[in-house]
């Protein structure tokens, strides 16, 4: 009878070199395959491609994988150089915290278009009304958006101290945006070594003070400035952002695939634009089909934290500067009750860790 270690192996023929027309087995980049007693797999490959490459490789073999019922928190998959694994390497230092800050979360999605942005502010809005000192660190290098949605676009006249930066403090909430050093409409056209500069920057030569929760709304998809916050801060948790419909899944799971692999736990899912609130008669349609968030929540072993509604002005409260958390207005209120249920089982699971 078959092993499952070699189940494994002999599926892993089915895993496509991004580099080449051969399946990864053929090409000798699976060095080491390991099955434990839990049914945890561990598997090294050979392989020094982009982050990108080595993402949809992984995600192929969770997608594989599935079907021998190895559920994706088992699978691990790590990439090295060819023969590196036999060398002592140097173990790479772990992630420092941020002094002063208890808690930080990430804010992801596959692509844009979903609303993460949105999401990010409102839920740092939501946390500092539920009584917990918050700040958000805008690390969309690319397209920073969250200053304009607190009510600040374009450049800032931000104060130095002790060769450090002190954030903006909007409405009890300390921000920070790549937005605010730049003039505005000016294209950053950056990879590498320059974003994972930027990024420590935006972390490290801040003054943030004593913060319960840190929000970081991240660029869309799985690119340089996910791999350096992962390499630079600990980061405690992340929520996943995605739409109701199933085809979004495919984007959003990706986003969770990063972070399982760069070591960053998902807290849970959020779904975004869960139904269409009518202004007139207050009834719910699911505009965008419906069970895109139970099916990200199920495929990331999480949960899903919340449903958020889609309101005609939410798009007008971002572009006013004030976040629908912080108004009063009551037609809001579907909304804030959502944040407020969010924000429950964020610290519910925060504190369980």
């Amino acid at each position: 009878m078959i092993d499952r270690r070699e189940q494994v192996r002999v599926l892993l023929k089915k895993v496509h070199n991004p580099k080449t027309n051969n399946d990864i087995v053929s090409d000798a980049l699976v060095l080491d395959v390991n099955v434990d007693d839990t049914d945890k797999v561990t598997i090294l490959l050979g392989f020094k491609g982009t982050r990108e490459e080595q993402t949809q490789i992984t995600e192929t073999i969770v997608n594989i994988l599935s079907k021998i019922a190895i559920p994706m928190e088992k699978i691990d998959v790590r990439f090295t150089e060819a023969g590196e694994h036999k060398k002592d390497a140097q173990k790479l230092p772990e992630p420092e915290r941020l002094p002063g800050v208890k808690y930080i979360i990430a804010v992801g999605s596959g692509k844009g278009g979903v609303g993460k942005s949105t999401v990010s502010v409102n839920l740092a809005y939501a946390l500092s009304g539920a009584g917990f000192k918050t700040g958000i660190l805008d690390a969309d290098v690319h397209g920073p958006s969250i200053g304009k949605m607190v009510g600040h676009a374009g450049k800032a006249p931000l104060s130095v101290y002790d060769n450090k930066i002190l954030p903006l403090e909007m409405n009890g909430v300390k921000v920070m945006s790549f937005a605010f050093l730049i003039e505005e409409g000016t294209p950053i056209v950056w990879r590498g070594s320059l974003l994972h500069k930027a990024v420590n920057q935006l972390l490290f030569d801040m003054i943030w003070g004593d913060l319960d929760f840190l929000i970081v709304d991240l660029p869309p998809g799985t690119g340089d400035v996910q791999l350096s916050l992962a390499q630079a801060v600990k980061v405690d948790g992340a929520v996943v952002v995605t739409t109701p419909q199933n085809v979004a899944f495919q984007d959003a799971s990706r986003a969770a695939l990063m972070f399982d692999q760069v070591k960053i736990p998902v807290l849970g899912v959020v779904e975004n634009m869960s139904g269409f609130i009518c202004p007139h008669c207050g009834n719910v349609t699911p505009i965008f089909s419906e069970g895109g968030g139970e099916q990200l929540a199920s495929f990331t072993r999480s949960s899903l934290l919340g449903k958020i509604p889609l309101h005609p002005d939410i798009m007008q409260s971002g572009e006013n500067g004030v976040p629908v958390t912080q108004t009063q207005d009551a037609k809001y209120e579907p909304i804030r009750a959502a944040y407020g249920e969010i924000v429950k089982a964020l610290k519910d699971k925060l504190e369980k860790k």
